[in-house]
C-alpha cells in the first residue's frame, strides 16, 4: 500500500514465499513516506526473526514515534514517547498503511513461520525399476531414506543413496506397501490378503483377508488400520489377531467407503478419507483409536498425507487437486486447516480408487522427502524444473527447505 505495489510479487505462492525468505524488500517512494516510518517497516521485514519487532506494543510505540517525527527508531525505543507535534493526515495515512501491511504479513502463513524444520538445499533423485519396468505404487520409509515401490508385479526396496533395488520375495500381486514406524517391516495387500514382511527381505506372513489394494497405516503401538472396498476402516494388531471394525460409511451422506488412513503424532489419532459415490463429495476426516467420534476437516479429491513441522502443534497436509499437488498448514490441536493451500507440483499422476469417486494420487512424503510419479508437466515450483520420465519416480529431498512457520 505504501509503495503502490506488492512487496514480493511472483507467479505463484511458493515463489512468493521464497522471495519473502531471500529477496530484499523493495524501496519505498522517496517522497510521501517519512524516513522514520521507512525504518519501522524495514525492521518489520527483517529476514532474521530476532531482528524484527518482538511485540505489537513495541511496534505501536514505534509507529507513534514515527508519525510524531521521532528519531532513533533503528535501535531501541523508550517505553513511551511524547508527541512533540501533531502529525499530518497524510503521515497518519502512511502509518496506517504500514500497520495494515504488517498485520497482513503476520497473519499469513509464511510470515508466521519462525523455525525451519526442513534444513538443507533441495536435491533430486530419480528412481527407476530394474529393466526399466513401470513403477505403479510408492511409499517412502518414515525417515525418508528408502522407498518401497511396486514394479514387475512385486515390491522392491531401494535406499535413495543407492542404485540397487532389492526385490522382496513373496510379494507378487502386491498393492501399495506401507511401513512400520521403525522402518523394519512392510505391510501390503496382495491377492485378497494383508501381509507383513521384513524390509530387508524374507518370507511374508498373512495377517487377515482384505478386499483392497490401497495402503493402510501402521501405528506406533503396533495397530494396523486399513480400509475396505465398500466398507469402513478396520484394525488388526501387526503381530496378528482379530480384525475389528472401527468405522462405518454414512450411506445417508453418500459415503461409499473409508480409505487411506494415516496416523498423526502420538499414535492415537489418525486421518482418513470418507470416500463418496459422487465426485466432489469426499471428505477428509479425523478419527481416534479411543473413540468412534469423527471430525470433518475438509473436502478432498485425492488421498492426503500429513507431515509434522517442528513441534507437536502443527504441520502440513499434502494432497492433490485438479492434477496438481498442494500443501496447506494444519493445526494439530484444533484439527483444522489454516490459511490457503499453495501449489508445489504442477502435475502428478494417479488412479481412480475402487469403490469411490476419488483419485489416489501417486505421491509419498516422509522425512523431508517427496516422491511422486510425474505427470506430463511436472515442476517443483521455485526450485527444480523436472522433465518427466513416465517410467520413473522423482524424489525431492529437503523439498520444503524454503518454508518457515
Amino acid at each position: 500500500m505504501l509503495a503502490g505495489r506488492r512487496a514480493f510479487a511472483a507467479q505463484n505462492t511458493a515463489l512468493v514465499i521464497a522471495a519473502i525468505l531471500t529477496a530484499p524488500p523493495p524501496e519505498l517512494p522517496a517522497t510521501g513516506v517519512p524516513l522514520d516510518l521507512d525504518r519501522v517497516l524495514g525492521r518489520c521485514l527483517a529476514k532474521d526473526p530476532d531482528a524484527r519487532w518482538q511485540s505489537a506494543h513495541d511496534l505501536k510505540a514505534a509507529l507513534e514515534l514515527a508519525v510524531a517525527g521521532g528519531a532513533g527508531l533503528g535501535s531501541s525505543l523508550p517505553p513511551s514517547a511524547a508527541l512533540v507535534r501533531r502529525p499530518s493526515r497524510r503521515t497518519w495515512m502512511a502509518a496506517g498503511a504500514a500497520g495494515a501491511a504488517l498485520c497482513a504479513l503476520l497473519l499469513t502463513a509464511p510470515g508466521r513461520w519462525r523455525e525451519n524444520p526442513f534444513a538443507g538445499q533441495p536435491t533430486r533423485v530419480t528412481v527407476t525399476a530394474p529393466g526399466g519396468a513401470g513403477i505403479t505404487r510408492i511409499n517412502l520409509s518414515p525417515d525418508g531414506r528408502r522407498i518401497a515401490f511396486v514394479a514387475a508385479n512385486r515390491i522392491f526396496v531401494r535406499a535413495l543413496n543407492s542404485q540397487e533395488a532389492l526385490p522382496l520375495q513373496g510379494t507378487e500381486g502386491a498393492g501399495t506397501p506401507f511401513w512400520s514406524p521403525d522402518g523394519r517391516f512392510l505391510a501390503f495387500p496382495a491377492r485378497g490378503k494383508l501381509k507383513v514382511t521384513e524390509a530387508a527381505g524374507g518370507p511374508p506372513r498373512v495377517l487377515c483377508e482384505v478386499n483392497t489394494n490401497i495402503a493402510g497405516a501402521w501405528g506406533s503401538d503396533g495397530t494396523i488400520v486399513i480400509g475396505m472396498v465398500g466398507d469402513g476402516l478396520f484394525r488388526i494388531p501387526a503381530a496378528g489377531g482379530r480384525l475389528t471394525r472401527m468405522t462405518e460409511p454414512d450411506r445417508a451422506r453418500g459415503e461409499s467407503r473409508h480409505l487411506a488412513p494415516q496416523f498423526l503424532p502420538g499414535g492415537r489419532r489418525f486421518l482418513f478419507v470418507a470416500g463418496a459415490d459422487k465426485a466432489g463429495d469426499s471428505m477428509l476426516d479425523a478419527g481416534s483409536l479411543d473413540s468412534s467420534e469423527r471430525i470433518p476437516i475438509m473436502p478432498v479429491e485425492t488421498n492426503v498425507a500429513f507431515i509434522p513441522a517442528g513441534n507437536a502443534t502443527w504441520g502440513y497436509l499434502v494432497f492433490g487437486r485438479a492434477g496438481m499437488l498442494l500443501v496447506q498448514p494444519f493445526d494439530l490441536e484444533k484439527l483444522r486447516v489454516e490459511g490457503e493451500a499453495f501449489r508445489v507440483l504442477d502435475s502428478v499422476r494417479g488412479n481412480l480408487a475402487a469403490g469411490a469417486a476419488l483419485t489416489m494420487a501417486d505421491f509419498s512424503v516422509a522425512g523431508g522427502a517427496l516422491a511422486y510419479r510425474p505427470g506430463l508437466a511436472a515442476a517443483l515450483a521455485g526450485n527444480l524444473q523436472l522433465a518427466p520420465n513416465l517410467n520413473a519416480i522423482n524424489v525431492i529431498q529437503n523439498w520444503m527447505a524454503g518454508l518457515k512457520r
